[in-house]
């Protein structure tokens, strides 16, 4: 599914698209972490990266999509980088 028709279908229910959103980024990262080709590896983690980044504009404060990122940055073990995106969300709260 691809981000205009997740937009066109489901325009009028803000958090379902951010659902979506999230559960796509979150299957494309399983699919990276589990990857063993470095191509598409990272061309799963691109694409994760593009629909967190997608609900991220929808709503920057959803939590999800804050704890979807997080395990997604796990993947790479950037702890400084978690640590402060976690961070900054308690500091908005």
């Amino acid at each position: 599914m691809h981000f205009a028709e997740i937009d066109d279908y489901y325009a009028d229910v803000r958090y379902e698209r951010i659902a979506i959103l999230n559960a796509l980024g979150a299957y494309y990262s399983y699919l990276g972490k589990i990857e063993t080709k470095q191509r598409e590896k990272e061309e799963h983690f691109i694409l994760a990266t593009q629909y967190y980044n997608k609900a991220s504009r929808i709503d920057m404060h959803e939590p999800s999509t804050w704890v979807g990122k997080g395990d997604f940055c796990l993947c790479f073990c950037e702890v400084c980088l978690i640590k402060n995106r976690l961070w900054s969300v308690i500091s908005q709260q």
